[in-house]
């Protein structure tokens, strides 16, 4: 007896949203790597609960400010005048 895979949205869950690893990637469109090497390096806050690796929405939140704030940075050191 095999399982199907049901496909979450966001408006689908309740309360504080807790993200998995795959979630932060599906809805930053960000890669692997770069999900993993935030969340190494602690950059993005996360925790362990029944083996799996999860992340609060709040700090899944502040995570993507604070890298569209770098982007925002670089661009305005890079315009010209």
């Amino acid at each position: 007896m095999s399982r199907k895979k049901v496909e979450r949205s966001l408006a689908d869950l309740g309360g504080p949203l807790i993200f998995t690893k795959e979630d932060v990637m599906k809805v930053t469109g960000l890669g692997d790597g770069k999900v993993q090497g935030a969340i190494n390096s602690r950059e993005l806050k996360s925790f362990k609960y029944g083996g799996s690796r999860l992340i609060h929405s709040k700090d899944l939140y502040q995570w993507t400010l604070d890298l569209r704030n770098k982007g925002l940075d670089k661009q305005d050191r890079n315009w010209k005048v």
